[in-house]
């Protein structure tokens, strides 16, 4: 029987990035509480609900429209409503990301998701952490412009 959390890291991985737009945006309006907290995003980006997370979540997924995510290790803490997840996301830079035109160039990032669900299976809160250094250096954007991802992605 899969827990709470394995249920909803399938969903989340599956039909936020794997998915649809429409089906994505379903999906992280539907899993995310209105109050969830969402930390590490890149810089000091952060996001409280699905509203505010969805710009986030459009960029990248209009930046590289071929994005796939890939669960490469699952971590259930107590319980069953809350762990870690580590994923690798790999697509192709085919739009505007941090003022950068698309470029054709393959990224290939990994990182990992700690994730608290409430009761009814819902995120409350998810910090992550991923390299976003190593995909502006992938699509041949400066490390240093991370300031200018935080800024662009606050003004949408």
């Amino acid at each position: 029987m899969s827990s709470a959390f394995e249920t909803f890291t399938e969903a989340w991985t599956q039909g936020a990035w794997n998915g649809s737009l429409a089906e994505g945006e379903q999906v992280v309006r539907s899993l995310l509480r209105p109050d969830a907290r969402l930390e590490g995003m890149g810089g000091d980006l952060e996001a409280v609900g699905g509203e505010q997370y969805l710009p986030y979540w459009r960029n990248m997924r209009e930046a590289f429209p071929d994005l796939r995510c890939t669960v490469e290790d699952v971590l259930v803490g107590e319980g069953g409503r809350s762990g870690t997840v580590w994923f690798r996301f790999e697509g192709t830079h085919q739009g505007e990301f941090v003022g950068k035109p698309g470029t054709g160039n393959p990224i290939d990032v990994r990182g990992s998701s700690t994730i608290w669900l409430d009761e009814e299976g819902r995120a409350t809160k998810i910090r992550t952490a991923w390299d976003i250094h190593a995909l502006l250096a992938q699509i041949g954007h400066a490390v240093e412009s991370i300031a200018a991802h935080t800024e662009h992605l606050r003004a949408r």
